[in-house]
């Protein structure tokens, strides 16, 4: 990679010698070769600091979690989340959080999604830690309720730092 990236500034200091009149449009290829640079240099940062940083998904745990009406098509939720792991921070988690139209009221046979929506929370849980979690979801175009209001979550990802 370095290489092709060598080659470049090369044949823009060729252009820059060679051709006056290129100069201000050659200046301009060499200020975004080096934002192009910058950004490479950051994301190779980013991947080394949070590398192969996956935390097994069972070792994170949601507790007293409640969900509550909001303004209009909002739900606000809250509830408390555990790291298990020994050695790495949970950095932030993606819920999954599922409204259904159930028969009773508990989740079972006869139960069907009306809404589902993702909330991304950025939250910063050391090993072996707890801390408080808050969030919202919204639901568009839910159709009426037949029997009971019922919902469910699950966390869908987990981002960590070594």
């Amino acid at each position: 990679m370095w290489v092709i990236e060598v080659l470049a500034v090369l044949s823009l200091g060729l252009v820059l010698y060679r051709y006056p009149a290129a100069r201000p449009a050659a200046l301009i290829s060499f200020a975004v070769l080096g934002v192009i640079l910058a950004a490479v240099l950051v994301i190779q940062e980013l991947q080394e600091r949070h590398g192969d940083s996956d935390i097994p998904l069972d070792l994170i745990s949601i507790s007293e979690f409640s969900l509550h009406a909001g303004y209009r098509n909002s739900y606000t939720f809250s509830g408390r989340i555990h790291n298990g792991s020994d050695s790495r921070t949970v950095e932030g988690v993606t819920l999954t959080v599922r409204l259904y139209d159930c028969p009773t009221k508990s989740l079972g046979e006869g139960c069907v999604i009306i809404g589902e929506d993702s909330a991304i929370l950025h939250v910063s849980v050391p090993p072996g830690q707890s801390r408080a979690l808050h969030g919202e979801v919204a639901y568009y175009n839910l159709p009426e309720v037949n029997g009971q209001r019922v919902w469910d979550y699950e966390i869908a990802a987990v981002r960590a730092l070594k």
